[in-house]
């Protein structure tokens, strides 16, 4: 069975044991192994992604939290685009306007990578 690496970033210590095991519940279903990493805020993320980036066992799949304690998620996805860019699920219990904010600052952010 393939394999995939998953970092799930949220502050909710109960959302993120809900999420692991909605994940290991599809992994069974797409027939790929999901091993999943939890950070408990965004800084934990970034350190734990440039972790794995340096020992040269990359995450496959982000998935983080809007608002964290550390870093929020536009930093967590700062780094992943500055550092080794993945595809990156951003979750929120926030209002929509809040964000779409948050959507145009990753817009920007990525245009500045590109310039």
């Amino acid at each position: 069975m393939p394999s995939k690496r998953v970092l799930f970033a949220d502050d909710d210590v109960d959302f993120r044991g809900f999420m692991k095991e909605a994940i290991e519940e599809i992994s069974v279903e797409i027939k790929t192994e999901l091993v999943v990493t939890e950070a408990h805020d965004g800084t934990e993320a970034i350190q734990l992604y440039n972790e794995a980036i340096e020992k040269k066992e990359p995450f496959d799949i982000v998935i983080t939290d809007y608002m964290m304690p550390g870093a929020s998620g536009l930093q967590v996805i700062k780094n992943i685009m500055e550092k080794n860019p993945v595809p990156t699920i951003v979750i929120s219990g926030y209002r929509e306007s809040e964000n779409v904010d948050f959507i145009k600052e990753i817009g920007r952010a990525s245009c500045r990578e590109r310039v």
